[in-house]
């Protein structure tokens, strides 16, 4: 009988740590937020930070047209997804805020360092509430000097999931479209973009 109302006791105590623990998490956390974020979730995001899935371009003829991507270059200037006709680019949404997003942002960073040129650019769209300013200032920090402070209003982008890529064609079609992070440093991967790269060049 003891046994039991000891367990009994046991149990209760166990119950209500869980749920102290529980409440102190949310009160930290707040609401919408996930641990290891640098800024408050506007838009949803993938779950996992590892790089991985592979990037294989569609077949020319059955590429459907780019979307209408309107944003601000890094000098605050409007701009959008039809300025880079005649060039292959890979337009990455992300923001500062999102873990898959930030876990790629070297990986863009040196394709952008390899392949940027009058054939191809790594577009990088910042969703971040605080605009370019933050997106610039988190690559600084981060020492990533070769993808230029693009970003958007996040209000504009609200079922977006980031990070969230595509790979559009010199004639301004949708080559390949995908959800999470890629190794876009890695050797397999960048000899694909440089095909389509090779595009303009037909």
């Amino acid at each position: 009988m003891m046994k039991t109302e000891r367990t009994g006791r046991w149990l209760a105590a166990a119950a209500l740590a869980l749920v102290v623990t529980m409440a102190a998490a949310v009160l930290w956390l707040g609401p919408g937020r996930s641990r290891g974020y640098t800024g408050s979730a506007a838009n949803p995001s993938v779950a996992s930070p590892s790089l991985g899935g592979a990037v294989r371009l569609g077949p020319a003829a059955q590429r459907a047209a780019g979307p209408t991507l309107a944003f601000a270059g890094p000098d605050g200037t409007a701009t959008d997804l039809a300025a880079f006709h005649g060039r292959a680019v890979l337009v990455n949404l992300w923001a500062t805020w999102c873990a898959p997003c930030v876990a790629e942002m070297p990986a863009l960073d040196a394709l952008a360092a390899k392949l940027d040129g009058p054939d191809f650019q790594v577009v990088t769209v910042s969703l971040d509430r605080g605009g370019s300013e933050t997106a610039r200032s988190w690559l600084a920090k981060n020492g990533l000097t070769h993808l230029p402070a693009y970003s958007a209003d996040p209000a504009k982008y609200t079922d977006a999931m980031l990070p969230h890529s595509l790979l559009i064609d010199p004639q301004g079609r949708v080559a390949w479209d995908g959800l999470g992070g890629r190794p876009w440093n890695t050797a397999a991967v960048q000899t694909t973009v440089a095909a389509l790269a090779a595009e303009a060049k037909r």
